[in-house]
């Protein structure tokens, strides 16, 4: 039996510590919703979509997929967080939870996937290519994927890490490589088009999730030098097809 590396038990433990499990925890906010509809909506799958959620962790966005009728393969490293989302959705017949690393999705799941998705998961993996390589062999043609990462110039969040109890660089290894010109030609090898980056958010979701700190974030984000500063940063692209 293959020994587990030294990384893969730390990142394990990482995302399974209570510091983080609390902080991830279940709950739709302002924040948690625009997440969402910048990151999928601009997809249009229908209901019935086979979607593959990269990095699920307990769910917290797992339970929406559901919602809006998706057939969902929810993976995480931690098989803590897959036994919490388990207890969370477990219920539906439209969730398949697994445990494993996302570079082996190939071998852990069946078919092909209409679109891969993740929320704040990319910035944990450190290479980034692996990952990539197994998106292109699980996506039908024509399938797209949808990433929601901090934004690589954003500089609070390089404070957030750096004085978080329990947040560490060596857990968070790729937020400098949340940029375009990084993402772009990694999917662009790999045989995606129609790539593209969106900006938004400014404040901290405690501010945020409030209604007069939504009001000021939007006013903020409609101040084109600050826009390069935005919080968030997600990336769509499409798998090329035969007629492409």
């Amino acid at each position: 039996m293959k020994t587990p590396s030294p990384m893969l038990e730390f990142q394990r433990g990482y995302f399974s510590s209570q510091e983080r499990t609390v902080r991830i925890a279940l709950g739709e906010t302002p924040c948690v919703r625009r997440h969402l509809a910048q990151t999928l909506d601009r997809l249009h799958l229908p209901a019935g979509a086979r979607v593959l959620e990269l990095g699920c962790g307990m769910g917290r966005f797992t339970g929406t997929l559901l919602a809006r009728g998706y057939t969902v393969t929810a993976l995480d490293l931690s098989e803590f967080l897959i036994a919490r989302l388990q207890e969370a959705y477990g219920d539906t017949g439209r969730l398949t939870a697994i445990a494993g690393r996302s570079e082996d999705v190939r071998s852990l799941v069946e078919g092909h996937f209409d679109a891969v998705v993740g929320f704040f998961f990319l910035h944990h993996l450190q290479p980034l290519a692996p990952t990539f390589d197994a998106m292109r062999q699980v996506l039908r043609p024509g399938g797209q994927i949808a990433f929601c990462e901090p934004n690589a110039f954003n500089p609070l969040v390089y404070l957030q890490v750096t004085f978080t109890p329990r947040m560490s660089w060596k857990g968070e290894p790729s937020i400098p490589l949340m940029r375009p010109s990084v993402i772009g030609p990694l999917l662009a090898a790999r045989g995606f088009t129609a790539i593209t980056s969106d900006r938004y958010g400014m404040l901290p979701p405690r501010i945020a999730n409030h209604a007069v700190g939504g009001r000021i974030e939007r006013a903020l984000e409609a101040i084109p030098p600050l826009r390069p500063l935005s919080a968030y940063r997600v990336f769509h692209a499409r798998l090329a097809g035969p007629a492409d």
